[in-house]
């Protein structure tokens, strides 16, 4: 049997690239060497702080996990309510 055709073209095969194939120019170090190096500034100065809890409601998007030990319980008790 003739294997069928498609008629978008085949998707290519993913390459490997193994570490030896990769050739780094000067530039392309020079260029990591600086990102290595670049100091990261993780202060966040434009977030406000939340000052007016006022409002605030705790567990209002709280939604606990179901259980599956707790869901046969559960139907076994709105069962029984109709017998």
């Amino acid at each position: 049997m003739k294997k069928k055709l498609s008629v978008s073209s085949q998707p290519e095969r993913p390459r490997l690239v193994k570490p030896g194939n990769i050739t780094l120019t000067a530039k392309m170090k020079k260029e990591l060497e600086t990102l290595k190096n670049r100091k990261i500034d993780l202060s966040d100065k434009e977030s406000l702080e939340i000052t007016a809890w006022g409002k605030a409601v705790v567990g209002k998007f709280y939604r606990p996990m179901k259980s599956l030990y707790h869901e046969p319980i559960n139907r076994y008790n709105w069962l029984m309510k109709y017998i």
